[in-house]
Formats: structure tokens, sequence, C-alpha cells
């Protein structure tokens, strides 16, 4: 599971962070969840756009 925390400090645009998130995605069969604390959406999130990535509160976030 990837830590978005800790990449957040890595470049976003950046060609390893970038292959780690498309490996991570592309292997995921039914659903995709990504968690991160605190109230603004750490870099490699943030630049996912609104109809790729359901966003919202706790558990009832589901993106697949």
């Amino acid at each position: 599971m990837p830590d978005t925390h800790l990449d957040a400090g890595d470049d976003p645009t950046g060609a390893g962070l970038r292959m780690l998130y498309y490996v991570l995605v592309t292997r995921a069969r039914t659903g995709l969840f990504l968690g991160y604390t605190g109230e603004k959406e750490p870099p490699p999130v943030a630049h996912v756009p609104v109809t790729e990535l359901v966003r919202g509160q706790g558990t009832d976030t589901i993106a697949s």
C-alpha cells in the first residue's frame, strides 16, 4: 500500500513516483483505496482529476 504522506516529499511528476503509482493502480482488480490524514490531499493524490477519483470523507470514499 502506498504511503501518500511519505510520497508527498517526492516530485509528483517524477518518473519514479509515477511508475510506482502506475504499477499499483493497474494491479487493482475491483477497487483502489488511497488514504491520507490531514485536511489537504498530498500531491500524488491531489493531481488526480476529479473524473478519475471519488473524493470524500472516511470509509465512504471508494474509487474503482
